[in-house]
């Protein structure tokens, strides 16, 4: 998320927040979290082939559904982040040590349009929209499917929770 989270800001914002650079600490943690993304998204890539196998192995073309089914949980991955930020940044954008001068109602709307954008990419690969002409049989295939994505879009939804925090200065507040 350090990549689609600094995209989302970049969307949002022509200008970055002033962040003071007296914490050495934080930009370490945050080339350490690049990183961890890369494996991450390395790992989904090869949880990606091994379930595009089993699938071929059991005689489905799975590129359509497994396209469907991880953009459905990047969406909901992509709700809850963006809903947590908007209830951190209201909890929390005068306690930021990082932050001077910055427009958090500006970064709230454009947060909240970014959330909604998931919202209806999520509502429309809901239940079993993907599934089109799926036989029933493997379905089973299909639920080792969301259990993968759902697993590694958790790990990139807290990835994403701590770099949103370590940007703004908050990291200490929740630790």
């Amino acid at each position: 998320m350090t990549k689609s989270f600094s995209i989302h800001m970049a969307v949002c914002h022509s200008t970055s927040p002033e962040i003071t650079t007296s914490d050495k600490g934080t930009h370490s943690n945050a080339k350490s979290s690049r990183i961890d993304m890369d494996n991450l998204k390395e790992i989904m890539r090869r949880n990606k082939a091994e379930i595009s196998a089993e699938l071929k192995n059991h005689g489905v073309q799975p590129d359509q559904i497994i396209e469907c089914r991880r953009m459905f949980h990047e969406s909901e991955q992509g709700v809850r982040t963006f809903s947590e930020a908007i209830a951190t940044i209201h909890f929390n954008k005068f306690k930021s040590p990082l932050v001077t001068d910055y427009n958090f109602t500006e970064l709230i709307d454009c947060f909240e349009r970014q959330r909604k954008h998931h919202q209806m990419e999520a509502d429309r690969r809901n239940g079993s929209m993907c599934y089109g002409n799926l036989p029933p049989q493997h379905i089973e295939v299909i639920q080792k499917v969301d259990k993968r994505f759902d697993d590694s879009y958790s790990i990139y939804y807290e990835l994403s929770k701590y770099m949103f925090l370590i940007k703004f200065g908050w990291a200490n507040i929740f630790h």
